[in-house]
């Protein structure tokens, strides 16, 4: 208010009262007589934005939607994980739209998950910004809700923005907030602020790590562009060691940028190794060292939760389900939710579905530095061997239903997981994928090698099926190094077997050759025919690629007479169905459809739906090289059907593709582009090397065409 009115406004106060008798005069000189407020500019509390700032445009859109009010004061709370860049966000947010609060920003550190200080209490932060605002008055001592109306007041009829940054509570932040005004309020937070959502209605934004890409363009902006886009691949890998958290992804760029390490592969070499990674995350600021962030949530948590979240950290992989965590912990379902839902306000455990949780690679590491230093050895050793066993009870159950006529690895399965269907099996074993593959490596580590080696075997029939390619090659290199720690041949014959089926389809002969080799020496010393049989099996196929059809034939037929001593007809028609393909490419196309039609019907005799549709696809492919074509293009959609209803993937795109041949071969080159097209989906999608043969032969019709 101006002097002038302000003098008018005395004057009608004391002008309307009979008991004061006072002057114009003299209440002029009283006016002007008292101390003159100086002119406060708008606060613009805001700290400097991060240069490394990139993208996250839904999340700003997201701020720029929850601030988007007419007339009333909106209430956001960010939240998300330590390190996510919270701060940095709502910092460059507000930087960004300054124009739209005139009268001011209002910024405090709240102090809630520091290290070295302890929370700022609503008194303090009260003073300070009563200050910025030019009314706080040290010579008059105020309580807390006296310090809060004045606030109110204060920001009523301003448009001017606070932000709250990492609060610890509801109750810290209330007395902060302003009353009905046009004054948002931006909380950041890494606990879930449940009361402010109840009671104040405050809408929540939730802050997730960088997309893959977001936290390879901070890498550039640090290092520099030419360095990351030289060593793309290594910066891919560094971001992921980092779980693109901006905080350690920053550090590690600086590792780069400040000459500690001269190269991005060389960084990551030394973070693969996930002992040391904490410690090549750390700086010389407690408040930015990894380690240091984290262990602040770590400690604030209940002792029921904090023995809980260390306990996670003993999980072989990143992701878990609600059983997964009971095997760890032994908690029961009820105690089991209550913990895991503190964990996921606390921002330390993400909830993916319901009974599905992630700790992001780097927290993992964390929580398991604390089970080492927290947790009793024995508890430890208990805990993993218990989850391990678990995975192996549960695959093995699951492989018994996607692979009903395989010889069986000896496994107790008790206490595992069953499964109704195949569907079912498949399902938990496509979730379970990263946790199953982590798993065999911990098995190893821990000298494990007999849990080792038969999970690994137990997964074969499902990486047969799904084609991961990296996990089936990984797994079963670690469960062949385990398996020859415990010179073991069965072991050794069974990984070494299952091995050079994925060399030889990822057509890497010459390791499947001596895999091959290696497996059946020792089936055939160990007298032991079902293996040999199954080795003869793959191993023709393989020789029939490369083009040695007299090998290719000699193998398969010892592997259809050791099928038909032991009375295995699933085995003859794998026999069968490996025979019919060799035949069809020497050019005995009579002898090749009677062994195909015997595969059929042999698949057919032990309802292996899966089987049957890969023998009805090589029917349909001596039908094509007897000119049959129509007859075949019948059989390929028939197989395609079958293989959806199965979710045979890879199975579906060799059948596109063979499809898609011969609808070329009977001129209908519009239709079998489109069909080569799924194909390549498919094979690209499993980054499997027949998409570089569809794409070749995709561009070849092209070609042809413009020519014509």
């Amino acid at each position: 208010m101006t002097r002038e009115p302000l003098i008018n406004k005395v004057r009608n106060d004391f002008a309307g009262s009979a008991t004061n008798v006072v002057q114009a005069g003299s209440i002029n000189t009283l006016i002007l007589q008292q101390p003159e407020r100086p002119v406060v500019p708008p606060p613009q509390q805001l700290p400097r934005p991060s240069t490394t700032f990139v993208n996250r445009l839904q999340t700003l859109a997201a701020l720029d939607t929850c601030t988007a009010t007419d007339g009333a004061g909106a209430l956001c709370t960010i939240e998300g994980a330590p390190g996510v860049g919270k701060t940095a966000l709502v910092v460059h947010w507000a930087h960004q739209r300054r124009d739209r609060f005139p009268d001011g920003i209002l910024y405090v550190n709240l102090r809630g998950h520091e290290d070295a200080t302890s929370p700022a209490s609503p008194d303090e932060v009260l003073d300070g910004f009563l200050d910025a605002l030019g009314l706080l008055d040290p010579a008059v001592s105020r309580t807390l809700e006296a310090k809060t109306s004045l606030y109110r007041s204060a920001l009523h009829s301003k448009k001017m923005l606070v932000v709250l940054d990492d609060a610890v509570s509801a109750e810290q932040v209330r007395p902060l907030l302003p009353g009905v005004s046009q004054t948002p309020v931006l909380i950041t937070s890494r606990t879930r602020l449940t009361g402010l959502h109840t009671r104040e209605g405050a809408v929540s934004v939730d802050i997730a790590p960088l997309p893959a890409g977001e936290a390879v363009e901070l890498l550039r902006r640090t290092i520099g562009e030419s360095a990351v886009d030289a060593e793309i691949a290594a910066a891919r890998e560094l971001a992921e060691l980092c779980s693109c958290l901006p905080l350690p992804l920053r550090i590690a760029a600086d590792r780069v940028a400040g000459h500690t390490y001269l190269t991005i592969t060389d960084l990551v070499a030394d973070l693969r190794n996930e002992r040391d990674r904490l410690d090549l995350l750390d700086s010389d600021d407690p408040a930015t060292a990894v380690r240091t962030v984290f262990s602040v949530s770590y400690r604030s948590l209940p002792h029921a939760e904090a023995r809980m979240f260390r306990l996670l950290g003993l999980h072989p992989g990143s992701r878990f389900s609600l059983t997964t965590a009971a095997v760890l912990t032994g908690l029961r379902p009820v105690q089991l939710r209550k913990s895991l839902d503190v964990l996921c306000k606390a921002n330390l455990v993400e909830r993916l579905q319901a009974d599905r949780y992630r700790l992001h690679d780097l927290i993992r590491v964390y929580a398991a530095e604390c089970a080492e230093a927290d947790e009793p050895a024995p508890d430890r050793q208990r805990a993993q061997r218990d989850v391990l066993t678990w995975y192996l009870s549960s695959a093995a159950n699951a492989d018994r239903v996607l692979t009903p006529f395989r010889r069986r690895v000896p496994v107790d399965v008790s206490g595992g997981l069953e499964f109704a269907s195949a569907d079912a099996a498949l399902d938990w074993c496509v979730q379970e994928q990263p946790g199953l593959a982590a798993a065999v490596r911990l098995a190893s580590a821990l000298a494990e090698h007999d849990l080792a080696w038969r999970l690994a075997a137990v997964l074969w029939g499902f990486y047969y099926q799904r084609k991961p390619w990296a996990d089936w090659i990984g797994t079963h290199r670690t469960a062949l190094s385990s398996a020859t720690c415990l010179e073991d041949p069965f072991a050794t014959a069974t990984i070494a077997g299952g091995l050079a089926v994925a060399e030889r389809e990822l057509r890497r002969y010459e390791e499947a050759e001596s895999l091959f080799t290696r497996a059946l020496d020792i089936w055939t010393s160990l007298g032991d025919t079902y293996g040999e049989a199954w080795v003869c099996n793959g191993f023709s196929q393989m020789c029939r690629e490369l083009g040695r059809g007299e090998e290719a034939t000699v193998l398969a037929r010892r592997s259809l007479e050791a099928w038909t001593r032991l009375g295995d007809r699933y085995g003859q028609g794998m026999a069968l169905n490996s025979l019919s393909g060799i035949l069809s490419q020497s050019g005995d196309l009579d002898a090749a459809l009677t062994a195909s039609n015997q595969a059929v019907a042999a698949f057919s005799g032990v309802a292996d739906a899966y089987s049957k549709a890969w023998a009805l696809n090589n029917l349909a492919n001596v039908r094509r090289a007897r000119g049959e074509l129509v007859e075949a293009v019948n059989i390929y959609e028939r197989v395609l059907v079958e293989r959806r209803t199965i979710g045979d993937h890879y199975g579906r795109g060799f059948t596109l593709r063979s499809l898609g041949e011969t609808l070329l071969e009977l001129g209908r080159v519009d239709d079998a582009t489109a069909v080569l097209g799924s194909a390549l989906e498919y094979f690209e999608q499993l980054d499997d090397p027949t998409a570089a043969d569809v794409r070749r032969l995709l561009e070849s019709k092209k070609t042809s065409a413009e020519g014509r």
